[in-house]
């Protein structure tokens, strides 16, 4: 049965009419839920972000204090765009803990969006709206409703009237479209009233939204910013890193900015770079991925922040610098600690102290800290250069006495000869202040900062007050120092006015002029008298005289009373067990305790009357003694003879004693000799030898000569510097004593004539090598000589030369004399020689040990040699280089089994052996006498 096409069409149409229906009823709710929750979630986001980053500015000036300023922070939240209006918002710390909350808890159902609180990029705490979106959902109840009943009516419109359903249905459309283009324009007139800047930008980096405040932030107009790469707000220096950052995301890596806040920098169209945070947040779109970055410019609160820092350097270093004075007693200690504190709490890159001296008027530094590139060190030379270190500004703060500034040191002409020095050392600004003590200008404290315009009112304000605070430390040191001084001068007085009576050897005592009552005693005189201090102190100067002078004692005290100085040559006093002495008194006239007093010196002279008389007795017996001496004796003042004994007299010829007397010192000294006894006659009397003893030839009366011995000692004679002298004719014993050399010397040549005849015997047995020993004789004594050796050491050497080979004489002179090469046992034989050589010679007594270096010197420095394989020191010296000298012989000379090296080929040997072989001293030497000093072996 077929259908109808009216039917076909009928129920196409209400198939059409029941989805349309279906459409209209489920969609309008649907739609307008998705629509409203999403506009209501975004105002939630802005609102919370835009509250915190008001708050993270309050943060940023108070980083410690922001959360207790709770009515500030309602106030922000208050104040600050969008309102609130029904949301309820709340502000919590770190530590997750309720500050604030404002507005009622809205009614469920309800949305909360939280955003961060930063400081300097790390999160303190959070701001949070809730948000009742219930009327979003009435709203889609009612569209719902609405939904239900257009549904019916465009059932029953599409079933009925197709065409004015279809524009009922486009003027809802209509209506809902204005209805999201509402929606839309709130959100653009939230992101136009907004203070902070908020740019959209698509997922390539060109800008797609640019708002009013990002206008006035960045002087670009939206028609110049809009389709610009970001590139164009970003300082040169950060667009590389930007970049990267675009291709990581559009490769689908990681988001290091989106979902926080960061501080950046931003370039204005002007070309000022400015420091800024950022909030950058992303999202799909059917147009792709956005992000939209809420900017807010931070350089006052970076520039608040600067200047809180600033002023609380400032204050730690004034701070330090009065703990310092207070603390610090010497200068020195407190410049240096002024200067680190400068660095260290000041921020500054450097700076020193200078102090100005008496005569050079330059300053000189004393104290320094921090690094200067030698910017300091080369001030003078630098002043030097300037033609006037008084064009510096250490120069205009000594003459003006008032603080100078260089805020931009390197711009700055009149600092031009200072500026390359000051590049190196990253100097921008400088200032130097005066110091002072007293009122005088002294020095200046110098500081330098790293950029220009660094000293501000403040930091000068208080650099001012350091300065006058190290002055007034300075006054004080001065202050204490001459108080200190005072104070140590009067204690040092009494003390060394006690010290002095009461550490006197001497007796001392104070008395009373008026009644003779002892009013103070010291421990020498208690100890010297006998009375213990107690009774001392209860007698009078009367008790320590004899009963029979106290009448003219006290007729003596009371005459002389008010003279100030008395000095008597010698009083006789008695100690307590009444032994009589004899002292000198002297006494001075003082006030002691309101009283007219006299403080006494008592100087015991018993001792010294009785040596004096022991002396007198002595000097009878002495000049009798002289007069009798065997020897010459002779005084001579004046240059001349003022006294000699009798035997002087005999030795020279004169009849007495007395006629010598006033003649020349000389008249009695041959003439070739006079000047040397002059000479020593010099050095008696100006103390360059105290007693000198020398032989000379004298001249008697008549004109002969005599071989005379003299010693002489510089003295006193009545007073006056004399020469005391002893004079022995000696003739007869220098005559002996020739005599006695005489026989040293044929004793001498006796004994080198033997050395030579026992030389001449071992060559006898080796006629080859004959001349051998002599020759390294010679070569050793040389090497001696230029070591140092004396003559008598050298002559030690050349008998060891001679004699080194006697053992030789031991050996078969076949053996000795084979022209070719020696068997083992043979060579054995010969090594023998050296053992050989000293059992030959050891028992001689030689005045040097010749038969230990005859037996060592075919020993090596290395332990090589033989027969004992000695090392180093060991070995004696005499025998290393009688061991170079044989080496540089042999291998020069012939030899019956090969001609002669040659002494190029023996020196290169010894320059082969040096330091291992032998004795490196002792070759260089040897090289150095050959090549150097031309020296050569004698044939």
């Amino acid at each position: 049965m077929t259908v109808p096409a009216d039917d076909r069409i009928s129920r196409i149409v209400k198939r059409l009419a029941l989805m349309f229906a279906l459409l209209v009823g489920l969609g309008l709710p649907a739609g307008y839920f998705g629509l409203q929750y999403s506009n209501h979630i975004k105002h939630v986001e802005l609102t919370a972000r835009l509250k915190a980053q008001s708050l993270s500015a309050l943060v940023a000036v108070n980083p410690e204090f922001w959360v207790y300023q709770l009515q500030r922070l309602e106030e922000l939240l208050l104040r600050n765009p969008p309102q609130l209006v029904d949301d309820r918002a709340t502000i919590r710390d770190g530590a997750g803990n309720l500050l604030v909350a404002l507005g009622a808890r809205p009614p469920a159902p309800v949305i909360a969006r939280s955003s961060p609180i930063y400081d300097s990029g790390r999160v303190v705490g959070e701001v949070r709206i809730t948000h009742s979106y219930r009327e979003v959902v009435f709203g889609t109840l009612i569209a719902a409703l609405l939904g239900l009943l257009l549904g019916v009516l465009v059932y029953a419109t599409v079933l009925i009237l197709p065409l004015r359903a279809l524009r009922r249905v486009a003027a809802a459309l209509v209506r809902e479209s204005a209805a999201v283009s509402a929606s839309a324009s709130r959100y653009r007139a939230l992101a136009e009233a907004a203070n902070d800047a908020i740019i959209t930008a698509d997922s390539a980096g060109t800008i797609v939204g640019w708002n009013p405040a990002a206008e006035r932030m960045f002087g670009y107009t939206a028609a110049e910013a809009v389709g610009q790469p970001l590139t164009l707000v970003i300082p040169p220096r950060y667009r590389d890193g930007h970049l990267n950052g675009i291709k990581r995301i559009q490769a689908g890596g990681e988001r290091r900015v989106s979902g926080r806040s960061v501080e950046l920098h931003g370039l204005t169209k002007a070309g000022r770079e400015f420091p800024l945070e950022l909030s950058l947040s992303e999202w799909e779109a059917p147009e792709g991925r956005f992000f939209a970055g809420v900017i807010h410019d931070i350089t006052e609160r970076k520039r608040v922040a600067l200047a809180l820092a600033r002023q609380t350097d400032l204050y730690h270093m004034l701070s330090q610098t009065n703990q310092a004075i207070v603390r610090i007693t010497s200068r020195e200690e407190l410049f240096a600690v002024v200067c680190r504190v400068a660095v260290e709490h000041g921020r500054f890159r450097f700076a020193w102290i200078g102090l100005i001296g008496a005569e050079d008027q330059r300053l000189k530094p004393v104290a320094r800290y921090g690094d200067d590139a030698g910017y300091i060190d080369e001030l003078d030379v630098l002043g030097d250069a300037a033609g006037d270190t008084r064009r510096g500004l250490a120069g205009r703060v000594l003459l003006s006495g008032t603080s100078v500034i260089s805020n931009d040191f390197l711009n700055d002409p009149a600092m031009a000869p200072w500026h390359e020095a000051a590049r190196r050392a990253g100097v921008g600004a400088s200032a130097k202040f005066p110091i002072r003590e007293g009122s005088a200008v002294i020095g200046a404290i110098n500081v330098y900062a790293g950029e220009p315009g660094f000293f501000t009112k403040d930091v000068l304000e208080t650099l001012d007050e350091m300065a006058i605070d190290v002055s007034f430390a300075l006054d004080n040191y001065a202050r204490e120092a001459a108080r200190s001084n005072a104070e140590n001068a009067l204690r040092e007085g009494e003390e060394r006015y006690r010290q002095m009576f009461e550490t006197n050897p001497e007796p001392m005592w104070v008395y009373d002029v008026e009644t003779l009552a002892f009013l103070a005693v010291n421990d020498a005189a208690v100890a010297h008298y006998g009375w213990p201090r107690e009774q001392f102190l209860a007698m009078t100067i009367a008790d320590l005289r004899p009963a029979g002078d106290t009448p003219g004692l006290l007729d003596y005290a009371f005459a002389d009373s008010g003279k100030k100085f008395l000095k008597n040559e010698s009083e006789r006093h008695h100690q307590k067990d009444g032994t009589p002495i004899d002292v000198e008194i002297t006494s001075h006239l003082i006030e002691f305790d309101g009283r007219r007093a006299r403080i006494v010196s008592a100087h015991d002279v018993t001792e010294r009357k009785r040596t004096e008389r022991v002396l007198r007795e002595a000097e009878e017996q002495f000049r009798g003694l002289v007069e009798q001496s065997i020897a010459g004796i002779y005084i001579i003042q004046d240059g001349a003879f003022t006294y000699v004994n009798p035997r002087f007299a005999e030795i020279f010829g004169y009849g007495s004693a007395d006629e010598p007397i006033g003649h020349d010192a000389l008249s009695v000294i041959a003439e070739s000799e006079r000047a040397t006894v002059q000479e020593n006659i010099r050095k008696w009397l100006q103390g360059d030898a105290r007693s000198i003893s020398y032989s000379t030839t004298a001249l008697r009366k008549d004109g002969s000569t005599i071989e005379a011995g003299v010693h002489g000692t510089r003295a006193t004679y009545r007073g006056r510097p004399a020469i005391l002298g002893m004079v022995q004719d000696i003739s007869e014993k220098k005559r002996a004593e020739e005599q006695i050399q005489h026989y040293v010397t044929q004793l001498e040549k006796a004994f080198m004539r033997t050395v030579e005849v026992a030389t001449t015997l071992s060559e006898m047995r080796d006629p080859y090598t004959a001349g051998h020993e002599r020759r390294v004789a010679e070569i050793a004594v040389a090497i001696g000589a230029e070591l140092g050796f004396d003559a008598r050491r050298q002559e030690g050497l050349r008998v060891a030369g001679y004699l080194h080979d006697i053992g030789k004489i031991s050996l078969p002179a076949e053996i000795l004399s084979k022209p070719t090469k020696l068997s083992r046992i043979e060579y054995q034989m010969i090594k023998g020689h050296a053992q050989a050589s000293y059992d030959i010679l050891k028992n001689v007594g030689f005045p040097w040990p010749v038969a230990e270096i005859a037996l060592q010197h075919h020993e090596r420095m290395d332990g090589s040699g033989y027969p004992q394989g000695l090392k180093g020191e060991a070995i004696l010296l005499e025998a290393r280089i009688l061991a170079v000298a044989d080496v540089v012989e042999a291998m020069s000379s012939h030899r019956p089994y090969r001609p002669g090296l040659g002494i190029e080929a023996a020196l290169a040997e010894i320059e082969r052996g040096r330091g291992t072989a032998y004795d490196a001293n002792v070759a260089d030497t040897c090289l150095r006498l050959f090549r150097e000093k031309g020296y050569t072996i004698a044939t």
